[in-house]
């Protein structure tokens, strides 16, 4: 009777274990597939070139994603006050390059930079006829080009612009010039 027994409880664990192997999955792990959308004409940095997305960031965020095992990263690129549209909206999962505009735009999470950019503002010889140091007011009276969607120049800039004494002109992007 015990040898019963112990055969009995040897033949239902192998039984068991039979059935759990035989139910459970074999644990695999699909690449995750994920779209991030960069400016489409903000060159050298983010543009679109022969149809393709590419430019500094664009480069430098490849190189990144080739060595994350596990996810496949498609760049895509669309004008940039559309890509801030559809970010806030909740309809494309990342937008670069971001710039962190915490107060401007709280609906983006920022991590870190991709690189370190500086902005400057390029003048026809004519504007420099006097010395310019202090931003903006030494621009007053003049006209700034800005990219559409930015918002660089700082609160003092576009206080100036609220009250005329700057005249913003929006282009849709950087032109690239080589």
């Amino acid at each position: 009777m015990q040898r019963n027994y112990v055969f009995s409880c040897t033949i239902l664990r192998i039984l068991l274990i039979s059935i759990v192997i035989g139910v459970l999955p074999i644990t695999t792990y699909a690449e995750v597939s994920v779209k991030i959308y960069g400016d489409d004409s903000y060159a050298p940095y983010s543009f679109l070139g022969n149809g393709k997305v590419t430019g500094i960031y664009s480069v430098v965020l490849q190189k990144i994603f080739e060595e994350m095992p596990g996810y496949t990263v498609d760049l895509a690129a669309l004008p940039w006050k559309r890509g801030l549209r559809l970010v806030e909206d909740g309809e494309i999962f990342a937008l670069y390059p971001p710039y962190e505009r915490k107060i401007e735009r709280p609906y983006m999470d920022y991590d870190l930079a991709i690189l370190d950019e500086e902005l400057v503002v390029y003048c026809n010889k004519s504007v420099l006829n006097k010395p310019r140091s202090q931003w903006p007011e030494d621009y007053f009276g003049l006209s700034v080009g800005n990219n559409a969607g930015f918002s660089a120049g700082g609160d003092a800039f576009w206080t100036a612009v609220k009250k005329g004494k700057i005249n913003v002109q929006e282009t849709k992007g950087t032109p690239l010039i080589c």
